[in-house]
């Protein structure tokens, strides 16, 4: 059980984020308005400073590949004003299944790397990268510690490279659903990720220890899955394909068996992620040029 955080307190970016990720998901994925994230959010309705931060979570939603923006709510609608999660483009033959993820987190612990921080960036936005990385790696720590209480949150936050407390208020915010709480009080009892908690170890000390659990595996929609980051990024494919190699020259056993699978379909999503980023940098310099 999570102390549950005041919902009187302004909402900060990553909760927002995460609550507009869970707006485009639920209960399908859908195109929603900006008029309706302005309904549902009081910091997009200040003025001129709620359209600037409803711009600038935008983006960063956008940079990161998550949404898709300037769409049409409607037919026939002149205002491009919808956004809806960004399909994956990651072909069912390329998904990794449980025996090709368990045999890469067992690479990872043989190797005792510890979890990568996936496109962390400075910020504003730098706790809801946190939370995305942590969920990464529970995800597939989950294939090998399935039924365990889950991992000591000072350990887990010294394996991020952040204070523990830092830790636990990104990621009791989703938790506690703090965003639904402010917003939408009749879904105040509902989890923004089944099976996500972060449990205190004592609820009267502040500053005690906490484990954190997730009850899902990367093979499945539950997890990252369900904020619309269910494909590795390119630098997920190149560091996991770097453990490969690297555990096959410790080991000449480890480069048969799933693990090679594993490492063959990673090898071909990295092809496609590459063209893929090689023509979103020939628009955007044809873009730029336009501009100029």
């Amino acid at each position: 059980m999570t102390r549950t955080p005041d919902v009187h307190e302004r909402v900060g970016p990553a909760e927002r984020m995460a609550f507009i990720l869970r707006l485009v998901s639920e209960p399908a994925p859908r195109v929603v308005s900006t008029h309706q994230l302005r309904e549902k959010v009081p910091e997009y309705r200040d003025g001129t400073n709620g359209d600037r931060t409803l711009r600038r979570d935008l983006k960063e939603l956008r940079v990161r590949g998550l949404i898709e923006t300037g769409l049409t709510v409607a037919p026939h609608a002149l205002n491009r004003t919808g956004l809806r999660l960004k399909a994956s483009m990651k072909g069912v033959d390329l998904r990794l299944n449980t025996d090709e993820h368990r045999a890469l987190a067992l690479a990872r612990r043989r190797l005792q790397r510890g979890p990568l921080r996936v496109g962390a960036r400075s910020g504003r936005s730098r706790q809801f990268d946190l939370v995305l990385s942590v969920l990464r790696f529970l995800e597939e720590e989950f294939l090998l510690d399935e039924g365990s209480a889950g991992p000591n949150g000072r350990q887990l936050a010294q394996d991020f490279g952040v204070p523990p407390q830092e830790l636990r208020a990104a990621l009791a915010w989703f938790v506690a659903n703090r965003t639904p709480n402010a917003l939408e009080p009749e879904k105040s009892d509902q989890p923004v990720l089944d099976g996500f908690d972060v449990v205190d170890v004592d609820l009267d000390d502040p500053e005690s220890d906490f484990i954190v659990v997730l009850d899902a595996c990367p093979s499945t929609t539950a997890g990252l899955g369900a904020l619309g980051r269910f494909a590795y990024t390119l630098e997920e494919t190149d560091e996991r394909l770097d453990l490969v190699d690297e555990v096959c020259r410790v080991d000449d056993a480890w480069g048969d068996g799933p693990l090679r699978t594993a490492a063959d379909k990673l090898s071909m999503w990295r092809s496609q992620l590459t063209r893929a980023h090689a023509r979103r940098r020939c628009f955007e310099d044809v873009a730029a040029g336009a501009v100029s």
